[in-house]
């Protein structure tokens, strides 16, 4: 079985990447530095291809106050993913609880769509809905009684697929950055 662990060469992840391989599993151990980044999703497509589990033991990226603050705030965090038959990785989506979302009751959790893919070929075919469905079941679980999500204001293929499984466009924003 191959088992993909978030935060693999971390303190935590380190040692449960070794007691996996010592169990004769598949261990890929996803970090930065095999160039798996789980909060921009750079490279983690690829390092779920194939995957029957995945274990989130990420730290924070830093570990001044505010920034394991904002770390920990969206925690617990789930990846699920979708195989062909033939054990290829065809899907996946990230859930999180945030304490709160744009335009959601914000006195209660939130879940929240952190990426969700669907290989091209596989769109249409029920995929994505039932990586969404089990997300939101899970945040049932967690008390959610809202779930949102975002993506790209431009990005019409995740806005026609949002809205075929239910969901509004509750607000639409313009980002900024200055660089100091």
């Amino acid at each position: 079985m191959k088992i993909v662990v978030v935060g693999g060469t971390g303190l935590i992840g380190s040692k449960l990447v070794q007691q996996l391989r010592e169990q004769k599993q598949e261990i890929v151990a996803a970090s930065p530095s095999s160039g798996v980044n789980s909060i921009t999703g750079e490279g983690l497509a690829n390092a779920l291809k194939g995957a029957s589990a995945v274990v989130d033991v990420t730290n924070s990226p830093s570990w001044e106050d505010a920034a394991v603050l904002w770390f920990f705030e969206t925690l617990p965090l789930i990846h699920l993913v979708a195989e062909a038959p033939d054990g290829r990785l065809v899907g996946f989506i990230e859930a999180g609880l945030r304490s709160h979302a744009d335009c959601c009751d914000a006195s209660r959790p939130v879940g929240y769509i952190e990426g969700w893919y669907v290989e091209e070929t596989f769109r249409r075919r029920g995929v994505g809905r039932l990586l969404m469905a089990a997300a939101e079941d899970w945040a049932r679980t967690q008390g959610c009684r809202e779930m949102a999500s975002d993506s790209l204001i431009d990005n019409t293929v995740s806005e026609q697929a949002h809205r075929g499984l239910g969901y509004d466009v509750v607000g639409r924003c313009v980002l900024y950055r200055k660089q100091l």
